[in-house]
């Protein structure tokens, strides 16, 4: 097909394990790896299994939100005290409408938002709050409970640790399941994971869940393909070596690390030029200049028209070779920085373009022959960027939280949760996580003998498993920390992606309150 297969990425199910150890010893010049939005969530598992008492908390949350939301009249009161709290301002109570563990999220902190708005019209209005769904002696006592509920003070103190807590790996899941996800998104992320769940840097965290949280990280780390996912995070050229940790890391064995996997991927060991372009771009001189590489001009038009940054971009302005020419000379080190950091790190894509033919192809429309449910695929994904382009539509609704583009749902139960029931999704990502911690028995998997190949020379696992906690430099100032730069360089666009999901629901609360109650003209 004309085609250069370079990566394979795999859902994180028992055959998809096995698969990867296949193919990893077969042909060791593929990267293969897993969905890391999927590893995010296990993450979520295994903290849930830590902190099952913390359930109870979100599960009340969602009860708070859902009987405001049931009954009109408690939540006109509920609004009209917002006003008065808020000077005129409204937010809305949203309930997830997806079982993603990130919508409850959401929801949580919309609730913990407005807070003071929610005790204040219980302590103010607690005897029409009563009545309002009712005069019955059922709904009276389901309204006592939610009152209880809002006066408890534990309430509320759980629900801001849980977001404290929760914060962090939802910026880091926004991340992760994004349709331009590469490598280096992957290793900053969990590094700056690690360093916001250090005992030094989370003061509001007990011991317990800090060290929870990072096995759990170290965990997913250490089955990772260590070498590419390190020289992803060394080939991005804002960041370049300075964020590693020299004890661990040092300049010689990171062109170590670089030499293996060009040997690796090409069948054949590097040399000088290789060495000196290496040597060059460590040390930000000659033609891996920052100016040469127009780093901060490139960053600036991709600011400018709001689009993420392609570091692959930058790298193929400088490439000096016809794409399908073998590397040689310095442009060897363009060529293999090009390569690892061109593979997307999760399998959304796939699981979205699958929800789409889903749609397409119904019940109704079961005769549809795959051909043709390909090409309307690829036309209805054609005209929603166009759309999307000319600035006419929109990506996600308004309404309620969970309607944006998610990863995938590799391993989510045949019956659909109810989005409202955190208890069940609860158990099912602790579930996914005890079950991600049992591999099976590399004796039961029989490989054929290896084809003659460019990589089939090259070992995967030469040098010793670094850990997080040892690859990166964490005792940098807080400001290089938190400069965008280093362990944070993506971190921010994940914040924002968060904060967009909030403030578009708050707009379309007032589109909806100025409907409802417009302005006299």
């Amino acid at each position: 097909m004309g085609v250069t297969v370079i990566a394979w990425c795999t859902d994180d199910g028992p055959d998809g394990k096995k698969m990867r150890r296949l193919l990893q010893q077969q042909y060791p010049w593929i990267m293969v790896f897993v969905c890391w939005a999927h590893q995010i969530n296990l993450v979520v598992g295994n903290f849930l299994n830590m902190k099952s008492d913390l359930l109870l908390i979100i599960a009340q949350c969602l009860e708070v939100i859902k009987w405001f939301n049931n009954h009109g009249t408690a939540l006109a009161v509920l609004k009209n005290e917002m006003k008065f709290t808020y000077e005129g301002k409204i937010w809305s109570l949203v309930l997830p409408v997806i079982t993603r563990w990130t919508a409850h999220y959401l929801s949580s902190t919309c609730l913990l938002k407005v807070k003071g708005a929610v005790t204040s019209c219980v302590h103010r209005h607690e005897e029409k709050l009563k009545v309002a769904g009712g005069k019955t002696q059922e709904v009276q006592k389901k309204a006592e409970e939610i009152i209880q509920i809002v006066k408890d003070s534990s309430f509320w103190n759980g629900l801001a640790k849980i977001q404290a807590i929760l914060e962090p790996l939802a910026i880091a899941a926004n991340i992760t399941q994004a349709s331009h996800t590469r490598l280096d998104h992957v290793l900053l992320t969990l590094g700056n994971l690690f360093r916001i769940y250090s005992s030094s840097s989370t003061q509001t965290l007990d011991a317990e869940i800090a060290y929870g949280i990072q096995s759990s990280l170290e965990k997913r780390w250490e089955k990772a393909d260590q070498d590419i996912f390190i020289l992803a995070v060394f080939f991005n050229p804002y960041i370049r070596s300075r964020i590693f940790n020299p004890a661990a890391l040092t300049e010689s064995s990171l062109y170590g690390i670089v030499d293996k996997v060009f040997k690796r991927f090409y069948g054949r060991v590097g040399d000088l030029a290789l060495y000196k372009a290496f040597t060059d771009y460590v040390r930000g001189e000659g033609d891996f200049s920052p100016e040469e590489m127009n780093l901060e001009r490139i960053k600036e038009m991709f600011n400018a028209e709001d689009k993420p940054l392609d570091v692959v971009f930058v790298w193929k302005t400088i490439d000096s070779q016809p794409s399908n020419a073998p590397p040689e000379g310095s442009n060897a080190l363009v060529k293999l920085a090009m390569r690892i950091l061109t593979p997307i790190a999760n399998s959304a894509g796939c699981e979205r373009t699958f929800s789409l033919f889903g749609s397409i192809h119904t019940k109704y429309r079961n005769r549809l022959k795959s051909e043709k449910v390909h090409k309307t695929g690829v036309v209805k994904m054609d005209i929603k960027r166009s759309q999307l382009a000319e600035g006419h539509g929109t990506n996600r609704s308004k309404r309620k939280f969970g309607q944006m583009e998610s990863p995938s749902d590799e391993n989510s139960p045949n019956t659909p949760l109810d989005a409202s029931d955190f208890h069940a999704l609860a158990d099912l990502l602790i579930n996914e996580a005890n079950d991600d911690d049992i591999e099976p028995n590399p004796s039961q998997i029989h490989v054929a003998a290896q084809p003659s190949n460019p990589g089939s020379t090259s070992s995967r696992c030469g040098r010793g498993k670094i850990t997080l906690g040892q690859l990166f430099s964490y005792d940098l100032t807080e400001a290089a920390l938190n400069s965008g730069t280093g362990l944070d360089f993506y971190w921010r666009g994940g914040i924002r992606n968060i904060e967009e999901e909030l403030q578009q629901c708050d707009e379309d609360d007032e589109v909806e309150e100025l409907l409802t109650n417009p302005t006299p003209v």
